[in-house]
């Protein structure tokens, strides 16, 4: 329950501006809402039902259903025409804790009004409720009535007879069991003038809460993908590492322990030695290109001879340019391709070597076969017990299903914060469709100072911060039609996220 609850809290931060945004707009609308209210008065006056022969508790639960009676709406409505009171003027009727006493408020802006009203509405309610109990006990004594004066008039007159009527008569006349009546018409005016504090506070809570449950609710139906629990949630897949952004040393340092983590994970799954291990994406970032060299990189710095594969020809602009040097495109157009350490290069004598992609490469998914790319891997195993393929983006790239089909192992980039659900869901689904092993994901803010090595070792590796948010990147046109993805069948296809060995 408190991952969760850290969870939606992480959610809530993340868009706290959003939470300040609707805060601040309560604040002023409950401010604006004071001052326009301004002075109001409310008068009150006070009725009660006292039954003889009853306990006050009992008339007391009558009450209640008369307040009920009065507070409807259209019959309160019926009685102010009646009682004759001005329309901008409110009621309402209420107990006095448990007892047989019934206040009516009426709220004016005038103290003389909210008096006279509140005086005139308890009138009109007390006389149309009793005149319906008046009604029913006028048909009684006039009966009554009659039966003495007709043994007054009689010879025979019983004077017995005619005093227990008379006494009936005069019992009816003085009954009030049930009835509404006066306790005070006027029992005073109050001013109520609202507070400036109290309700910019209000406001505030108010706000808060609602600027919250803003944020979550957008947060649930974003497609944008920021954080591992989005990554589990909305595509069904485990997120290896989360990347933040660098640009400062101790960012930086950040940074390389999450791309050290990541290099442990790949060297601690269960691969057959020589690896490869393909590295791709749902869209084109430059997230997949660190994320590769991280992983190469970190394993060479653990004693393994680790090679880098640059076989994203489509992000290339090397394609026709002669001088470049020849690399994974010129291999693998070749009908007899030479030996593979032709194709490998070094920047510096202790650089990690790398096989580039290459010139002249033209439709870069006429190379990529089964076969050719197969005798690739073959002859890159003699040299490395690590290759890592920076492959292009698997929806954008047909050849790159070939890649991850041949490898033994593919780590999915994802950029936070610009990578989509739908096309995260799609990437997913071409996996399973080769039965690719998917390790993981990776989140990754690409943002980070050029480096050509690994930053070294320090002791405030471990230090703790908070990680800057990717700003929002605009939606990409082309990915419309992925929207129509199954979620459900891709997350059963991937739910063990290992296809094969």
């Amino acid at each position: 329950m408190t991952s969760t609850l850290n969870v939606q809290i992480k959610r809530i931060w993340r868009r706290r501006v959003l939470v300040v945004f609707v805060a601040a707009l309560a604040v002023l609308g409950a401010v604006a809402a004071a001052k326009e209210a301004g002075t109001s008065y409310t008068g009150r006056a006070a009725l009660i039902v006292s039954s003889p022969g009853r306990a006050p508790e009992q008339d007391a639960i009558l009450v209640v259903g008369y307040v009920d009676y009065f507070n409807n709406g259209p019959y309160q409505e019926r009685i102010r025409a009646r009682a004759d009171v001005p329309d901008d003027v409110t009621f309402a009727a209420s107990t006095a804790a448990a007892s047989p006493i019934l206040y009516i408020d009426a709220t004016a802006n005038d103290p003389e009004v909210a008096a006279s009203s509140a005086a005139a509405m308890a009138g009109a309610f007390r006389d149309d409720v009793n005149t319906v109990r008046f009604a029913g006990r006028a048909g009684t004594l006039e009966e009554l009535r009659q039966q003495l004066e007709e043994q007054r008039s009689s010879p025979e007159a019983d004077p017995v007879a005619m005093a227990q009527l008379q006494d009936r008569i005069t019992a009816l006349e003085l009954d009030t069991t049930n009835e509404l009546q006066d306790q005070q018409l006027a029992a005073g005016v109050a001013e109520d003038t609202p507070s400036l504090v109290r309700n910019a506070m209000l406001g505030l809570f108010g706000g808060v809460i609602l600027g919250c449950v803003a944020a979550l609710a957008l947060d649930a139906v974003s497609k944008r993908l920021r954080t591992g629990d989005d990554m589990r949630e909305k595509v069904g897949v485990d997120t290896l590492v989360e990347v933040p952004r660098g640009g400062n040393p101790r960012a930086e340092r950040r940074r390389e322990e999450q791309f050290r983590r990541l290099a442990n994970i790949v060297g601690l799954a269960d691969l057959p030695r020589p690896a490869t291990v393909v590295v791709t994406s749902p869209r084109s970032t430059k997230g997949a290109a660190q994320v590769a060299r991280a992983i190469a990189e970190h394993r060479a710095i653990q004693g393994e001879r680790s090679l880098i594969l640059r076989a994203d020809l489509h992000g290339s602009e090397s394609g026709t340019n002669v001088d470049e040097p020849p690399g994974v495109a010129n291999f693998l157009s070749a009908v007899t391709p030479p030996a593979i350490a032709e194709f490998i290069h070094q920047a510096e004598p202790d650089a990690l070597p790398e096989m580039p992609t290459g010139t002249g490469h033209g439709d870069p998914y006429a190379l990529f076969t089964r076969e050719r790319f197969g005798n690739l891997l073959e002859q890159a195993h003699s040299v490395a017990d690590v290759v890592v393929v920076e492959a292009p983006s698997i929806t954008e790239a047909a050849e790159a299903q070939v890649m991850c089909a041949a490898a033994d192992a593919v780590v999915l980039v994802v950029e936070r914060g610009a990578t989509r659900v739908p096309e995260t869901v799609e990437a997913c689904r071409m996996l399973g469709q080769v039965e690719s092993r998917l390790l993981g994901a990776v989140i990754i803010d690409p943002r980070c100072t050029r480096r050509t090595s690994p930053t070294p070792p320090s002791d405030e590796t471990a230090e703790s911060a908070e990680t800057a948010e990717s700003a929002e990147t605009a939606e990409s046109a082309d990915t419309a039609e992925l929207d129509k993805v199954d979620v459900l069948k891709v997350r059963e296809s991937t739910s063990d996220q290992t296809a094969h060995p």
